[in-house]
């Protein structure tokens, strides 16, 4: 009787797990996703800027639609450098973006084996 008290204990700690496993789960699976939003978006706004920026548009508008005329070259660079910051910077969160999906994508993998161990 005793025995039956332990295993009962042990299957109600294994199945609190299971569940919280799940749980987790669910979450990274969900934060995935938004992840993935986020990435298609910036991505989007990122060619966008590429095509309305290439020079054969900058050359037909001027910068940013000043036309070519009245806007200085140190104001050209000035506008080029920090557009470029901004790309690079936006890169670089892509990148890191990336890297937190795909640790979140192991993180379910593991979290989904050990869920089945606890099945097993």
């Amino acid at each position: 009787l005793k025995r039956v008290e332990e295993l009962q204990h042990q299957l109600q700690v294994i199945s609190g797990q299971n569940r919280e496993l799940d749980d987790a789960k669910k979450q990274a699976a969900t934060e995935i996703r938004h992840l993935q939003i986020e990435v298609k978006q910036k991505d989007t706004i990122m060619a966008q800027w590429v095509k309305e920026n290439s020079p054969q548009a900058v050359q037909a508008s001027g910068w940013f639609g000043f036309g070519g005329g009245g806007v200085s070259n140190k104001t050209k660079a000035d506008a080029q450098t920090k557009m470029q910051k901004i790309l690079e910077d936006t890169t670089l969160l892509n990148l890191q973006l990336q890297s937190d999906v795909e640790t979140l994508g192991q993180e379910i993998d593991r979290l989904s084996a050990e869920n089945k161990k606890l099945k097993a």
